[in-house]
């Protein structure tokens, strides 16, 4: 399955051997959320190609993998399996990947929002 074209970027690459989070914002720049309207829940899920590529969300029972952050956006941790880390994949330009979001809104009657965003995965 491939990234949709308008699919929201992170800007940030991620090296495979972080552990680092980022945030799906649905507030900008092109609002996804009416300005009293917040993410009652959400699903998330790695497009194949990213989890092929052993990249996870991550499962430390310490950190909350994923979690609304002030109600506009989620917030969630990333990380590559540890034999994956030195893949050719993730050379030069390194590969990118999607992640889909599904959001329900507390708007009444609520909203499904359905959006993907794109990880960057290089050496840095």
């Amino acid at each position: 399955m491939s990234i949709p074209p308008l699919a929201s970027v992170w800007e940030q690459p991620m090296d495979p051997k972080d552990l680092i989070d980022y945030i799906a914002n649905f507030a900008g720049p092109i609002p996804l959320l009416e300005a009293n309207e917040t993410i009652a829940s959400f699903t998330v899920a790695l497009m194949p190609e990213a989890v092929l590529l052993g990249i996870l969300i991550n499962q430390d029972p310490n950190r909350v993998p994923a979690v609304v952050q002030g109600g506009k956006g989620i917030q969630l941790w990333f990380e590559v399996n540890v034999p994956d880390r030195e893949a050719e994949d993730f050379s030069g330009a390194g590969a990118d990947v999607g992640v889909a979001f599904t959001i329900i809104t507390t708007s009444n009657p609520s909203r499904r929002r359905e959006r993907t965003f794109k990880l960057t995965v290089a050496q840095l």
